[in-house]
């Protein structure tokens, strides 16, 4: 017994296909075909897709003076001998420059004190998106 397949099933039935999940199941379905089958890949292919989005924003949403940056998850809780490869990680969006940072700096407000804000700001940013910023990230960054 063959299945019927209608015209317009058959004709935009593969467009579903052509995205980044798509070519990562086909990619699985040809590359690892002992990973199992459709459900165990679908599965995996939606994991990894939603972790793509999370850490790759799209940057037509971030402002002037933002970047994507990727901190420890704030509720990761600290071992001695951790490695980062065993920490939860968050992805958060970060104001480097401030939306009054030029105006104060055109008023005379000091570099020193400009920085000393901007390590506030970040370091209260990243707190609300539940991350947690190290003091080696802010010297990276600033």
């Amino acid at each position: 017994m063959k299945n019927y397949v209608s015209a317009n099933e058959a004709t935009f039935g593969p467009q579903e296909y052509k995205n980044f999940p798509g070519a990562l199941d086909a990619f699985f379905e040809k590359q690892c075909p002992q990973m199992g089958g459709s459900l165990s890949r679908g599965a995996l292919v939606q994991s990894i897709y939603s972790m793509v989005c999370r850490f790759f924003p799209e940057t037509t949403h971030l402002k002037p003076g933002q970047m994507p940056w990727v901190v420890v998850d704030k509720a990761e809780k600290a071992s001695y001998g951790k490695s980062m490869k065993q920490t939860a990680l968050v992805p958060v969006v970060i104001d480097l420059v401030g939306v009054d940072d030029i105006a104060q700096r055109k008023q005379g407000k000091s570099l020193k004190e400009m920085k000393i804000d901007s390590i506030a700001r970040i370091c209260q940013s990243v707190d609300k998106q539940n991350g947690c910023i190290t003091q080696a990230e802010l010297a990276i960054l600033l």
